[in-house]
């Protein structure tokens, strides 16, 4: 257009505004806005939804708020779009305030043509997860009446987004109950939800509802990954119900899974709050023939294990493995001892 002489108006500007948002681009969105503004070309709310769209895909959430909030001193509406950008910014950015100000503030206002612009799905999700993000387990349960209020079908993304929010509050029974709520809303749930479900029970130390959780997922569905399996070994470990451990450990394998350094660890801290050295030596043993390097934490507390167990050559055998892997301090006070 520019090579042919023919000046960009505000339709080819809003259009290629609309393609680097698609493209996510959002930096070459900013300068086309910029450049308008300097031209003096009309802007309307679409390409305002349209830039602020981009930056938010674009992970600038700042500038996405930052254009949003301009948008009264422009005399321009936001529209249903803007809003829906700014608020999914504001959870991208953690800024759940901002978040539930941007909802309150579309209630009392009228789009062009004197509509009320109401909050959708995508919206409520955003402000929900925005919640989420920021412990705020409360408001994410009021976010969430409000949509019942509105008649708006909770989605996957929904009921994720609260269960996690139970589980940052440490509130069990609440993230039990949204895993109902999603079976009676004809929503499966899946590994999202099931693994923050087994997180708010390893948190408030309820391991034998994250193992009923883990063994749910196994026979009903979706299968069990190693996120589930860690954190129901965490939650082992909290209490120091080692069989359970040993035992998610040897379904972690049957299961075709790697166990992890955090799967090793607090197998291992189970054995040891058990007393159970023999375990806790078996799984180190495990771990070198899994090539997973042990840390410090693993090699002391497996070191002191056997130390109760009164197993002194066991410890002797440890300082010479963590000399050798640079991690000998603990184990070499323990072995002088």
């Amino acid at each position: 257009m520019r090579e042919r002489k023919v000046a960009p108006d505000s339709f080819s500007y809003s259009s290629a505004i609309a393609a680097c948002e698609k493209g996510v681009k959002p930096h070459e969105a900013l300068q086309l806005f910029s450049e308008m503004k300097q031209k003096g070309i009309p802007i309307h709310e679409q390409t305002y939804g349209a830039v602020i769209a981009a930056c938010e895909k674009g992970i600038l959430w700042q500038q996405a708020i930052e254009l949003f909030a301009e948008m009264p001193q422009a005399k321009i509406t936001p529209n249903l779009v803007c809003y829906s950008s700014a608020v999914s910014a504001c959870e991208k950015g953690r800024q759940w305030e901002r978040a539930l100000s941007l909802l309150a503030e579309m209630r009392n206002r009228e789009a062009g043509g004197g509509q009320k612009i109401v909050p959708d799905l995508i919206i409520f999700n955003s402000a929900i997860s925005a919640c989420e993000k920021c412990q705020e387990w409360e408001n994410a349960l009021v976010l969430l009446a409000d949509m019942q209020k509105q008649s708006l079908q909770e989605d996957l993304f929904t009921f994720g987004a609260i269960v996690s929010a139970m589980a940052a509050g440490k509130k069990w029974q609440l993230a039990l109950a949204q895993l109902a709520r999603m079976r009676e809303c004809g929503l499966p749930p899946n590994a999202f939800s099931c693994n923050a479900a087994i997180t708010a029970c390893e948190k408030c130390g309820e391991w034998q509802q994250a193992l009923a959780l883990v063994a749910g997922m196994r026979h009903f569905g979706p299968e069990p990954g190693l996120i589930s399996y860690n954190a129901a070994l965490s939650a082992c470990q909290r209490v120091g119900a080692w069989e359970w451990a040993v035992v998610l450990m040897e379904d972690l394998k049957a299961g075709a899974l790697h166990p992890s350094l955090q799967s090793f660890s607090c197998g291992i801290k189970a054995c040891a709050a058990g007393g159970r050295w023999q375990e806790c030596w078996a799984m180190l043993q495990q771990m070198h023939a899994s090539a997973v390097d042990p840390d410090n934490s693993v090699y002391n507390v497996v070191a002191g294990a056997c130390e109760v167990g009164e197993q002194r050559q066991h410890v002797l055998t440890l300082l010479a493995e963590a000399l050798q892997d640079g991690l000998a301090s603990c184990v070499y006070i323990r072995a002088q001892s």
